[in-house]
């Protein structure tokens, strides 16, 4: 069965190839998950792998096949709120930058997660009014 992250990836990046998930990626969700430290986490294609990054997008050189890549970022947790695997997607969200890679992540950070800014309860009201400005 196809994990979230995979379905994904089929549908952001035209050229993933299933055949390229390896056992070992499952280790790098699972510690994106996990890792309440990490709220990014960049997936993109090399030649006949995928390569990951979780504090920084991509650097152009480094794509090989294309410059698309996929990115998963999560919605923090309010207090007294436990992660459910059963419900991804109500926890990560998911996009993908083509192109003009910061005019391109500029716009889906408007569409998807300012949405989701507003929304989270958690931050005070001060840093909401810098970043809705």
């Amino acid at each position: 069965m196809k994990s979230f992250f995979q379905e994904n990836l089929e549908m952001h990046i035209s050229r993933y190839d299933s055949d390229w998930w390896k056992p070992e990626y499952d280790d790098v969700i699972f510690d994106f998950i996990k890792d309440e430290s990490l709220n990014i986490m960049f997936i993109w294609c090399e030649k006949d792998h995928l390569g990951f990054r979780t504090n920084e997008p991509p650097i152009f050189e480094e794509i090989t096949i294309d410059s698309v890549f996929a990115y998963f970022t999560k919605i923090p947790l309010q207090d007294g709120e436990t992660f459910d695997y059963s419900d991804l997607p109500s926890f990560v969200g998911s996009g993908k930058v083509m192109g003009n890679h910061l005019k391109g992540l500029l716009s889906q950070m408007n569409l998807n997660f300012i949405p989701n800014f507003i929304k989270d309860k958690s931050w005070p009201v001060n840093a909401k009014k810098d970043f809705l400005v």
